[in-house]
């Protein structure tokens, strides 16, 4: 089963909303602390969320199935890497991907994604979540 973006948005808003988390569609982050950032406050961008939870915030870039993979997960990963300016620090970032992109995602090593402070959740196609 192919997912889009929209699906796996879906499928992990749903995942947070049920901890507790409070979900919203883009970045949710004054837009001067966010360079280069896309337009997000459009209701048609599943790319991002900002969840918060108390004092926690959860900042999130969703992937759908693309053709090709590779520099899909690439651009994924440098949008959460300009999410990370000095207030978001403790912050948790999370790449979210369908099951069949795994190894497209773990290209980045875990070492790399542990040090940088990313997360990846995969999405199966039952709806399963589960932190890689």
């Amino acid at each position: 089963m192919t997912m889009n973006e929209g699906e796996v948005w879906s499928v992990f808003g749903t995942y947070l909303i049920e901890r507790g988390w409070d979900v919203a569609t883009g970045p949710d982050i004054p837009a001067d602390e966010l360079a280069d950032e896309p337009d997000s406050e459009s209701s048609e961008d599943f790319g991002s969320i900002t969840a918060r939870r108390g004092a926690e915030v959860l900042l999130a870039e969703f992937l759908g199935h693309a053709e090709p993979a590779g520099p899909a997960v690439d651009l994924a990963y440098g949008r959460l890497l300009r999410r990370m300016v000095p207030d978001l620090l403790d912050a948790t970032f999370v790449l979210v991907a369908p099951e069949a992109l795994r190894w497209h995602v773990e290209r980045v090593p875990a070492d790399v994604r542990r040090r940088c402070g990313i997360e990846v959740y995969l999405i199966n196609d039952l709806a399963g979540v589960r932190k890689l």
